[in-house]
């Protein structure tokens, strides 16, 4: 009887075993698949000693905060951190205010160095960005060397930078900022085709294409990446996409 008992007990724990141990591995893979990109700093990046190779087709889009644009021809990276927040109705402006342009370009590594600026500010700030995916999802980290003057929103210094999740893709090829006072908008690129309104300096425009001087672009409003406008402007009343030359 007691062998009985014994060999009984002996399969009910076999059974428990088999059960607990799959129930762990489900576990284990709903958590692997729901947990955020891990988040590397780029000093650990650069102290591999081998630099593993940038993937070579991360898209143009919304990444949060970010609006990144690449460059596959040039192996440009362009981008505009815009952060608006606390709008006050009476002076008819957020007051919580952090907006900064960078742009760098592609190597073969994780890591790309950029610059970020803004106009009217003397001061261009080294950083770099890491692009990267997991289980399908699309990040970048930024990090720069000294935080951008604005609201502080986020802190763009700490080690592993800022992390942003991919949003949604665009075709834009560069982003560019107004460096006219007034930039008149056509329909077509030909001096004759102007429109009503006009963009101002400082405003964020994403290029589409480019033809003879002349660039397609999207707009968009303040805090507003789900609302666009697409005119043709001349490529004269752009800033350089090299920061060194503003």
């Amino acid at each position: 009887m007691t062998a009985v008992i014994s060999d009984k007990i002996f399969v009910f724990m076999g059974y428990f075993s088999s059960y607990y141990f799959a129930f762990c591995c489900f576990c284990w893979s709903c958590n692997s698949f729901t947990q955020s990109p891990a988040v590397v700093s780029y000093q650990e990046i650069r102290s591999k000693g081998k630099a593993s190779k940038l993937n070579k087709n991360f898209p143009s889009g919304i990444y949060e905060d970010i609006s990144l644009a690449h460059d596959t021809i040039t192996k440009t990276v362009t981008g505009v951190y815009q952060y608006y927040d606390n709008w006050n109705e009476h002076f008819r402006e957020y007051l919580d205010v952090n907006v900064f342009y960078f742009s760098g370009k592609e190597v073969e590594s994780d890591t790309i160095n950029v610059k970020a600026f803004w106009p009217d500010n003397d001061e261009k700030i080294q950083g770099q960005l890491i692009i990267g995916t997991k289980h399908d999802s699309g990040y970048l980290q930024l990090h720069l060397n000294k935080q951008p003057l604005g609201y502080n929103d986020v802190d763009f210094t700490k080690a592993s930078g800022v992390l942003m999740k991919f949003e949604k893709p665009r075709k834009w090829f560069e982003i560019r900022i107004i460096k006219s006072a007034i930039a008149k908008i056509y329909s077509l690129p030909d001096s004759l085709a102007v429109r009503k309104g006009y963009l101002i300096r400082k405003d964020v425009v994403k290029l589409l294409s480019k033809k003879n001087g002349w660039c397609y672009i999207e707009y968009n409003p303040k805090n507003d990446n789900t609302k666009s406008a697409q005119y043709w402007l001349r490529e004269e009343d752009l800033f350089s996409i090299n920061v060194d030359n503003w």
